[in-house]
């Protein structure tokens, strides 16, 4: 009987290989014509140094992490003691550990802002300029005191005046004088990218805490993972999207996957979602957040970084 069914068993497995092959082609086509971001204004001071450089390094960047998200290989891991949760593989390095963005131009701000760090780094003369990272606060979309966003400091050291100092932005593609960016609040000196010295596959967050996606139509989308009724564990979870008007404190709920055992309840706002996403991306993110919950395993955090934004 055994040797009867070996064939048919090794008929779905091969059936679930190309099931699997076909489905990562289609999302991968749909990324390609269905996720509509829209790239911000590029904004280059022409006078700034190595301005056409950064210029090419950074006009073809979108602040976008949902590429990411939708990306098979990632995963949900839940650690119950230490009360994160964890995207893993959600970054990709080369061979010499330089941050890879999707479709080489997608990332969310640290990941863009360790890009871009990296490819200035070479360029400049840091006999006469320092390049450092600073997170700060962003009064449109991060404003204090939970707002965590990463930019790059270009300083002249032989001009330690204001218009010495020159701010990238690598998620909004801005390269100005500091005076700029009246909108942003500096808050502290990162002393490189965290993503460039200690690169890591997974994303880590604190449980209750949402990781920004995407900026569209003034309104910030981000992802969470929080407890139910006290509970936070790899069954017992609730997971979703959440949008932010601009300025806003609080944000509306997009879609909540709640999980509990191995029961799954899914609430939408359609009337939002239609508001902010093609028809093709509410089925592609409804279907991911569903295999992320089914799929949560226990994860040990062993080192709980700073939340990523």
């Amino acid at each position: 009987m055994k040797n009867q069914r070996l064939p048919w068993v090794k008929g779905l497995c091969v059936l679930a290989v190309l099931v699997s092959i076909a489905e990562g082609l289609f999302i991968k086509s749909l990324l390609n014509r269905g996720i509509q971001t829209t790239p911000f204004e590029l904004l280059v001071d022409k006078e700034a140094p190595y301005a056409e450089q950064i210029k090419e390094i950074i006009k073809p960047l979108r602040y976008s992490g949902l590429p990411a998200l939708l990306n098979p290989e990632v995963s949900l891991g839940i650690d119950a003691q230490n009360q994160t949760w964890t995207l893993t593989h959600y970054h990709h390095y080369d061979d010499k550990q330089r941050i890879q963005l999707n479709q080489n131009r997608y990332g969310i701000c640290q990941t863009l802002t360790a890009y871009t760090y990296a490819k200035l780094l070479p360029l400049i003369d840091l006999d006469r300029y320092t390049l450092s990272a600073f997170t700060v606060a962003e009064s449109s979309f991060f404003p204090t005191p939970t707002g965590n966003h990463i930019v790059l400091l270009l300083k002249d050291k032989q001009d330690d005046s204001i218009f010495g100092k020159y701010i990238i932005d690598p998620s909004f593609r801005r390269y100005q004088n500091i005076q700029e960016f009246r909108t942003y609040g500096f808050q502290s000196e990162v002393e490189a990218p965290a993503l460039v010295a200690l690169p890591t596959p997974d994303m880590v967050n604190d449980a209750g805490r949402s990781s920004p996606l995407e900026v569209r139509k003034n309104r910030l989308i981000a992802m969470g993972v929080k407890s139910i009724e006290n509970q936070f564990d790899h069954q017992h979870f609730e997971i979703g999207l959440t949008v932010k008007e601009r300025h806003d404190y609080v944000g509306s709920s997009l879609i909540r996957v709640k999980k509990e055992g191995t029961e799954l309840k899914i609430t939408e706002n359609r009337k939002l979602i239609t508001q902010v996403l093609t028809p093709t991306e509410h089925v592609l993110l409804r279907k991911r957040l569903v295999k992320l919950a089914n799929g949560a395993k226990k994860h040990r955090t062993i080192e709980v970084p700073a939340p990523v934004k």
